[in-house]
C-alpha cells in the first residue's frame, strides 16, 4: 500500500452531475466506497475525462448505432423512438424493440443480459450436439469440402477465424431467410458458433446448411 504524507496530491474519481455554467463551473459527486453524495464546485479546467457516460437513447440525436441482444457482436443503427419504442435497421433487416432493449456501445452489458446470452449459447451447444450424432460425416458418397447431413451433401462450414472485419453468413434454419451476414470480431459468440459449425464464407453455402437441416428435422434422409 502507498504510504501518503501530508501535502501529497492525490485524484480521485467523481462524476459531473450537473453541466458546466458560463463560468466553467459544474458539480460533480462523489459515487466510491467511502460513502456516495458529497459534492464539489470546480472549474471543468482543473477535471480530468476518464470515461464518458453513456448516451441517453431517449433524448440523444438520431441516428445512432447501438447494441441489441440479436445482434451481440454487431452494431445495428437506431434511427426512429416513439412512445418508448425503438426502430433499427440491422443489415438488411429492420428491428423493432422495447427502447429499454437498446444499449448504447459505451455502456456494459446488464448482468441479466449476460445470463440470457449464456442459456442461450447452452441451449444451441445441445441442439447442436443433439444432432451431430446424425450427421454422416464419414459417408463415402460425400464430395469433397462437403458434410453430409441426412443424405444431403453440403458444402463444409469454415473451420478456421475469418479475418476481423471479414463478412460471414451464419446458419440460421429459425430466421425466414435461414441465413444471416455478420461481421467476425474475434468475440466469445463469434469462436462459438465456429466450433459448431454454422459459419459459411457464402450465402449460399449458409443456405444450403440451413435447408438440409430443417429437412433432416422434418425427417428426410433419417
Amino acid at each position: 500500500m502507498t504510504e501518503y504524507r501530508k501535502g501529497d496530491v492525490c485524484s480521485l474519481e467523481v462524476v459531473v452531475d450537473e453541466v458546466p455554467n458560463e463560468n466553467g463551473v459544474c458539480q460533480v459527486i462523489y459515487v466510491g466506497d467511502a460513502g456516495e453524495g458529497w459534492c464539489a464546485y470546480p472549474n471543468v479546467k482543473d477535471l480530468t475525462l476518464i470515461r464518458r457516460a453513456p448516451v441517453d437513447l431517449a433524448t440523444c440525436e438520431l441516428p445512432v448505432e447501438v447494441n441489441h441482444p440479436l445482434y451481440h457482436g454487431q452494431t445495428v443503427l437506431l434511427i426512429h423512438r416513439y412512445e418508448g419504442v425503438g426502430f433499427a435497421k440491422a443489415d438488411k433487416h429492420f428491428l423493432t424493440d422495447d427502447l429499454a432493449q437498446f444499449r448504447p456501445l459505451d455502456a456494459p452489458a446488464p448482468e441479466s443480459e449476460v445470463e440470457r446470452l449464456r442459456a442461450q449459447r447452452d441451449m444451441l451447444s445441445a441442439y447442436v450436439d443433439g444432432l451431430e450424432a446424425k450427421l454422416k460425416l464419414t459417408d463415402p458418397t460425400c464430395p469433397p469440402g462437403h458434410i453430409m447431413i441426412g443424405d444431403r451433401a453440403v458444402p463444409e462450414p469454415m473451420r478456421e477465424a475469418p479475418a476481423v472485419g471479414e463478412r460471414f453468413w451464419l446458419v440460421a434454419p429459425n430466421w425466414p431467410n435461414m441465413t444471416y451476414e455478420a461481421t467476425w470480431n474475434g468475440s466469445t459468440n463469434d469462436l462459438h458458433r465456429l466450433s459448431s459449425g454454422l459459419c459459411h464464407s457464402t450465402e449460399a453455402a449458409a443456405l444450403a446448411h440451413a435447408e438440409a437441416i430443417i429437412a433432416l428435422s422434418a425427417g428426410e434422409g433419417v
